[in-house]
C-alpha cells in the first residue's frame, strides 16, 4: 500500500497543501500590494482588487490541476509518490 493511500496521509497532504497555498496567496498579495499604482494599472490591476484577483487566479490554478491527466495510480501526475517496495 503506498503512503498516500492511507487517510492519515491524505490529511497530511491536504493541511501541507493548505498552508503551501495560503503562503502563496499572501505573497502574491504582499508582492502586488508593494508595486506602484501606475505599475498595477499597467497590469490591468486595481489596487482595492488585489485579494479579489490573486484569489481568480489561484481559483484558475486550481482547476488546472484538476484537469491534468491522472497518473497509473489515479493521483494528479503532479503529486509525486514513491514506488513501492517489491
Amino acid at each position: 500500500m503506498y503512503a498516500y493511500e492511507r487517510p492519515q496521509a491524505r490529511l497530511v497532504f491536504r493541511l501541507v497543501s493548505a498552508i503551501r497555498d495560503r503562503r502563496r496567496r499572501r505573497g502574491a498579495i504582499r508582492d502586488l500590494r508593494r508595486m506602484s499604482d501606475l505599475q498595477l494599472t499597467d497590469i490591468g490591476i486595481e489596487r482595492h482588487r488585489i485579494s479579489e484577483v490573486v484569489d481568480g487566479l489561484m481559483a484558475k490554478n486550481a482547476a488546472k490541476d484538476e484537469d491534468r491527466p491522472a497518473c497509473h495510480d489515479g493521483c494528479s501526475a503532479a503529486v509525486f509518490h514513491p514506488v513501492a517496495p517489491a
